[in-house]
């Protein structure tokens, strides 16, 4: 049984070898925001709703959680970013937004 090359090995085309690295690069990168916005909304929803909760040990866990994942966020401009998209979701603003009288 013989298996085809990769579309991105060297034994195909010169048009493919120009394409494939791109649209590879494109996939991992559209992945990789996922992933960092699954973490982002998860850190998120359960910081906030354990620093909501009725028992000061959980408030407290909760707050911890928040603080550890801000700081996570100051790091990259990437996770910044979906932090900043993320508080136009309810769910996940700490405060709600502020209405003039």
């Amino acid at each position: 049984m013989y298996l085809k090359a990769p579309f991105w090995s060297k034994d195909s085309n010169s048009e493919s070898q120009t394409e494939s690295p791109s649209a590879v690069a494109e996939l991992i990168g559209s992945l990789e925001r996922q992933r960092l916005y699954r973490e982002v909304t998860l850190a998120l929803r359960t910081g906030l709703s354990d620093a909501r909760a009725e028992f000061s040990f959980l408030r407290i866990r909760g707050l911890r959680v928040i603080l550890k994942f801000l700081r996570s966020v100051a790091e990259s401009d990437t996770t910044i970013n979906l932090f900043c998209h993320s508080q136009s979701i309810p769910d996940l603003q700490g405060f709600p937004p502020f209405s003039a009288p």
